[in-house]
This record gives structure tokens, sequence and C-alpha cells, in this order.
């Protein structure tokens, strides 16, 4: 019996939370989104950006989001962290069925409030999804995403799910990655194995439209 079935091509499911953050209760984003799809990566060349000739696609997890604009002025969040997860139907070396859980994060150095639309991406870069999904990926119908905004103490601000044909509401996909990611489930791990933009080819890809990054401590 396969793990995932029948999922069908990913699209785009939002959600919206009111969370209580440094004594304020309200609501800080609209129109979280996430997008699955393959993709080469882009080659970058003296007059233009373009995509690479190769067949060594990328999984790229795009995430948009809207951070609420305050009634006067402009309010800032910062070191806010948006968390990625992907789950990829695979099989073990016995050739069973099994789900792994890739993972990664990025911490953003501070958002302003400002209503304007945001983007941000992760990615699984070719080379783990050949290690991790025997034969190569041939159909989308393979993958899941969660997307969430994380304040600091780990206070929930927003998530996002994509979704497919079989699983076509947030409750079914939600309830998926609570089975999978809970303590004592089966599914392999691979934490770190989710890229963040700035260590992927899209690093200096549409800077304008993305919060700044802060850099990790040595």
């Amino acid at each position: 019996m396969r793990v995932l079935g029948r999922l069908g091509w990913t699209a785009i499911l939002l959600l919206a939370f009111t969370a209580a953050v440094w004594g304020a209760e309200r609501e800080y984003f609209k129109n979280l989104e996430v997008l699955l799809k393959l993709q080469d990566a882009p080659r970058v060349s003296f007059d233009n950006v373009g995509n690479s000739s190769g067949g060594t696609r990328w999984l790229v997890v795009q995430v948009s989001y809207t951070p609420e604009k305050p009634g006067s002025g402009t309010g800032f969040l910062d070191d806010v962290t948006l968390e990625g997860a992907v789950l990829v139907e695979t099989t073990n070396p016995a050739g069973r069925p099994i789900l792994a859980l890739f993972t990664g994060k990025t911490r953003f150095w501070t958002m302003a409030l400002d209503g304007r639309r945001r983007e941000a991406l992760f990615a699984i870069p070719p080379q783990l999804l050949n290690r991790y999904v025997p034969g190569g990926v041939r159909r989308m119908d393979v993958f899941l995403a969660r997307v969430r905004l994380v304040a600091p103490g780990n206070v929930l601000l927003g998530e996002a799910y994509s979704t497919n044909r079989k699983l076509k509401d947030a409750q079914q996909t939600q309830a998926l990655f609570a089975r999978t990611t809970a303590s004592g489930s089966s599914v392999l791990r691979v934490e770190g194995g989710l890229y963040s933009q700035e260590q992927t080819p899209w690093a200096m890809v549409d800077l304008d439209l993305r919060d700044p990054i802060r850099p990790e401590s040595k």
C-alpha cells in the first residue's frame, strides 16, 4: 500500500492565525501561501538571468506573505523565523514505501509591517532528491509542504500548507504533518535538507521582494 497514494499536483492553500506577541494581540500576516514546483537553477550571465539547460532540477518551495499594516505609521517584527518542511513519498532500501521529511529555516532580521507582499524560497537540491528518491522524481504528487512564521518564544504567527487532488483542505494536510512529525514516528528525517534561499542559486534573485536575513552566528 502506498503511503500517500496519488496526491495530485500541488496547489495553494492559506491560513491566517492571531497570536499574542509582545503584549499585543493581533493578526500580523495575511495571504501566507506556499507553492511547490520542480525547476532548473537560474543561469546568471552579464546581461540577464535565464534557466540552466541541464536536466538536474531543484524542488522549489515558493512562499509569499503580506505583513499587516498597523492603523498608522509602520511597525516592525524582529527575529521572525520562517520554518519549512517537505514530506516526500519514497522507499526504504527494502523497497517499502516510507515518508522522508526535509526541514529548513530562515531567520529574518526584521520585517516592516507595511502591507507590502513579500516572497521567500526554500529548495531541495537535485543531489539530495537523487539520494532520497530512488529512481529520481518523475511527478509532483509525491510532495507536500508546510511553512510557518514563528516569533521568538516559539509563538506561531501563521502557517500554510500545499494541497493536491487527494488532500484538498488544510485540516487533511495538517493532520498528515501532525502524524508524521509526532514523537515516535517512523518518518525519515533529513534535517537541513531543505535549503534556505541564500543557500541556493536563487540567492540574488528578487532581493527587493525579500525581508533581510540575519546571518548565522559563528
